[in-house]
């Protein structure tokens, strides 16, 4: 083998040792930032799942209140109806007579 092709083969393992050395650098530090990410996005599904816990509370609350409030509403509407539906009636009567 000449002495150029040697010198060739040898510059050629060097990068490929080089490539090799840089891609695993470069494969540690892009694991470990999906890491961290990871960390944060269970960090913020906690938070959430909090939060979505006060607002489950807080929608019940409400419904509670809304259907108390429409029996309410419901009855004193039909209060209403029945006691006009009487004045409507003895009006009529009054104006037959």
């Amino acid at each position: 083998m000449r002495p150029i092709e040697s010198l060739v083969i040898t510059i050629l393992f060097f990068l490929l040792g080089m490539s090799i050395i840089v891609g695993t650098i470069y494969l540690i530090i892009t694991l470990v930032q999906i890491r961290k990410t990871a960390r944060e996005v269970e960090n913020t599904v906690k938070k959430v799942n909090i939060e979505l816990d006060f607002v489950n509370r807080t929608s019940n609350k409400f419904m509670l209140i809304c259907g108390k409030f429409s029996s309410l509403l419901t009855s004193v509407s039909s209060i209403l109806f029945y006691a006009f539906s009487k004045i409507i009636k003895k009006n009529r009567r009054g104006e037959n007579e």
